[in-house]
């Protein structure tokens, strides 16, 4: 579920900050702020089961990349920069968009990517001996 918001919101993002370049207008930088930083912190969201593990994933995640751009802006012009880095979250949205997610549901049922009785003599609820 927060998959395609999260790139969703990177998208908007992204091109919010690509556009601020030719626009050079403020009112563009701060919805593309929240939204990149919002979409990273949806990722991160999805990193872990446990909900205070979640939380702590998601805020990681979102200073993660806000601490990310800050080192970048130095590298050069700011606005430069970040529209860069905008075109770069657009383009990595377009190859996710592109790619299955995994787990994803078969015929009403989740489809299992590794096995647990892997190594194993016999299967699970096999106790034959």
């Amino acid at each position: 579920m927060t998959r395609p918001l999260a790139l969703g919101a990177a998208l908007l993002g992204g091109i919010c900050w690509v556009l601020n370049l030719y626009v050079d207008a403020t009112a563009l930088w701060w919805p593309g702020t929240v939204l990149l930083l919002g979409a990273a912190a949806l990722l991160g969201l999805g990193l872990a089961r446990l909900p205070w593990v979640a939380a702590v994933a998601g805020l990681g995640s979102a200073a993660l990349a806000w601490s990310l751009a800050v080192l970048l802006r130095d590298l050069g012009e700011a606005q430069v920069v970040e529209a860069v880095i905008g075109a770069g979250a657009a383009l990595l949205v377009g190859i996710a968009m592109l790619l299955p997610a995994r787990g994803r549901v078969r015929g009403g049922a989740r489809v299992r990517t590794t096995s647990r009785s892997v190594g194993r003599a016999g299967g699970p609820g096999n106790h034959r001996g």
